[in-house]
């Protein structure tokens, strides 16, 4: 009997592993396709804390947008952009003063010039204010540090983008990521990131130690394995 009840509640934890959105995020961020995402984001939705909840809705869905952009689906990231700015707009009405919203609009509003250049004259300084702004209210949030951190990768030099800065702030991000967090697609994300600006500021050797340590992370990190690496070897002479 004794055996039954811990073999239970072994299932029991494994099940709720499984369940756990953030797990799923993980899973469909590795995965990057659209049936894991829609997997993950319906999963956020039946967390109990709104605020977390609509936290965690925008950003499975600008995962989910990266993944459509990669994939040259227009179609989905559009309306995975509908359903980031949803999920931002509700949580304005809980709270204002969210860290992570700021950073989260900030990036929307960076994605939203991806897809049409020609909105960065709209759009290029308010993403560099939201992005500040998320880290005035919280500067050790993961969430704000790495969308922060993104707006300063992607935005160019002239405009005021700064790999350097960019590197500081990935490198709080990880810093400030707890253990539980470190399950999330965020943690890989930073590293991903991280990697990216080592290797595009000249130095090789850190890109490698931080995109080796993404796969002993996540072994079937493919994004990292089979592009990120492989132009890092090609950098590298080798």
């Amino acid at each position: 009997m004794r055996n039954c009840l811990l073999i239970l509640l072994c299932l029991t934890g494994l099940l709720a592993s499984a369940q756990n959105p953030n797990t799923l995020g993980r899973k469909a961020y590795l995965s990057g396709t659209a049936e894991d995402w829609a997997t993950a984001i319906e999963a956020a939705h039946a967390i109990p804390d709104p605020a977390t909840s609509l936290i965690t809705i925008a950003r499975f869905h600008q995962g989910a947008a990266y993944a459509a952009m990669a994939f040259k689906q227009d179609e989905a990231f559009d309306e995975h952009l509908d359903g980031m700015e949803a999920s931002i707009d509700a949580l304005w009405e809980i709270t204002e003063t969210s860290a992570a919203g700021h950073g989260l609009y900030s990036a929307l509003l960076g994605l939203k010039i991806a897809r049409k250049p020609m909105l960065g004259m709209i759009h290029g300084s308010r993403a560099s204010s939201y992005a500040k702004e998320a880290l005035e209210l919280d500067a050790t949030d993961p969430i704000a540090l790495y969308n922060a951190a993104g707006n300063l990768f992607y935005t160019p030099e002239q405009w005021g983008g700064d790999k350097a800065k960019a590197i500081k702030l990935l490198n709080a991000a990880l810093a400030n990521t707890s253990e539980e967090g470190k399950l999330d697609y965020n943690y890989l994300a930073v590293m991903a990131m991280l990697g990216e600006a080592y290797m595009q500021t000249g130095d090789y050797p850190a890109a490698r130690l931080v995109f080796e340590k993404a796969l002993s992370e996540a072994p079937d990190y493919s994004y990292v394995e089979q592009i990120l690496l492989p132009r890092l070897a090609e950098k590298e002479g080798r």
